[in-house]
């Protein structure tokens, strides 16, 4: 393990790294430049009028939750001003565990992974849509063809008065997706719209975590650590996790650390259970669900994770947590946890924005005096 920490760390592995994702960007942007002069033109020239609105896709096939999350927000305004427009939810098979129980979508189609294939299925669904919802802050040249497919009157976006294809944007100041969704249904609708976050009950599941919950120690905080994200930089890797765990134990006698079960995992996790060796160290319940997820943030006195879906998730329901992120400025702007009760620190900055900081490099004391703070 700490061998091959080494040879991906090392300066001439992180070059080589640096030279290869310059290398896919100079080719991800002629192949959308290509893609731009094919396929970006308006489908029709009708005059957008929110009255004749009565079919609306929702476009995320990046199949994120944490997306997912966000973008309930247009759902929910807009099912609540607008009852008599039908929602087509477009996502994966995550987007489907989170929605599939919830009424205000009409249909949820569920496609593959983002790729050529899967964006020529898209022609599969029944066409007629009024307008087509697609928020998100750049664009590649296979989601620009996905957009195509679904022959939409209108298309909304968020800072895409440079396509042809949107002929509708939310204004620019709407930075974060909280605020673009709720722009965005208010626009569909022709009115003023209001919304909240949508997650699932936990059902069940508040059983199984208040048994789990109910045997730790009495008198010890509840601290639940996630340590994975959907990305393999904003994750922490096995040596720095190994270290931030026994750094934990020893800095707070009083908690009671619960790692987080997370889908693809169990064998780290497994692992660092076997190797610290704590009373004071377990993981949570399995098989991982939504539900489950929901029910161990409701029971944990504080929740430490990078970002991911879970700091969405936790600030949905205005729970005490700390947020890793990898730097300030525009994605943060984007996507920042909407509650007060979210503390965030951030990496360490990268030497060039073909560097990617590890998940671990931020100030463990200004940790510290956060956990202090909240735990008091």
């Amino acid at each position: 393990m700490t061998f091959g920490w080494v040879i991906q760390n090392s300066s001439g592995f992180l070059a080589f790294k640096r030279w290869w994702r310059r290398l896919r960007e100079y080719r991800k942007a002629l192949q959308f430049a290509i893609a731009c002069y094919f396929l970006d033109r308006r489908q029709s020239n009708e005059p957008f009028d929110p009255a004749l609105a009565k079919r609306v896709a929702v476009f995320r096939w990046d199949d994120k939750l944490g997306d997912t999350i966000m973008a309930t927000l247009f759902v929910d305004a807009l099912s609540k001003a607008r009852p008599d427009i039908d929602i087509v939810y477009i996502t994966g098979k995550q987007g489907r565990s989170l929605l599939q129980f919830w009424t205000p979508i009409t249909q949820l189609v569920v496609v593959g992974r983002r790729g050529w294939k899967t964006a020529w299925g898209l022609r599969r669904i029944e066409s007629g849509f009024d307008v087509v919802v697609e928020l998100s802050s750049g664009m590649s040249a296979y989601e620009l063809f996905a957009l195509r497919q679904l022959r939409g009157r209108h298309y909304l976006g968020y800072q895409k008065q440079g396509y042809k294809l949107f002929d509708l944007n939310v204004a620019d100041e709407h930075r974060h997706f909280a605020k673009r969704y709720l722009a965005a249904a208010a626009l569909v609708a022709g009115k003023e719209v209001s919304g909240e976050f949508y997650l699932p009950d936990p059902g069940p599941a508040e059983d199984i975590v208040a048994q789990y919950v109910g045997a730790k120690p009495a008198g010890t905080h509840r601290v639940l650590i996630n340590l994975f994200a959907a990305g393999k930089h904003r994750s922490f890797n096995m040596l720095d996790a190994y270290k931030f765990l026994n750094w934990w134990l020893e800095t707070w006698p009083n908690v009671y650390i619960m790692l987080l079960t997370v889908p693809g995992r169990d064998a780290q996790l497994e692992e660092l259970v076997a190797r610290i060796g704590s009373a004071r160290l377990d993981r949570t319940p399995g098989p991982p669900s939504i539900e489950l997820t929901l029910a161990m943030i409701g029971a944990a006195d504080l929740v430490v994770s990078p970002d991911t879906a879970l700091v969405h998730m936790v600030a949905a329901l205005d729970r005490p947590q700390i947020a890793i992120y990898r730097q300030q400025g525009p994605e943060f702007d984007a996507w920042h946890p909407v509650s007060k009760n979210t503390h965030v620190l951030f990496n360490k900055p990268a030497t060039s924005r073909f560097d990617r900081p590890v998940a671990a490099d931020f100030s463990w004391s200004d940790l510290q005096t956060k956990v202090n703070e909240l735990l008091k």
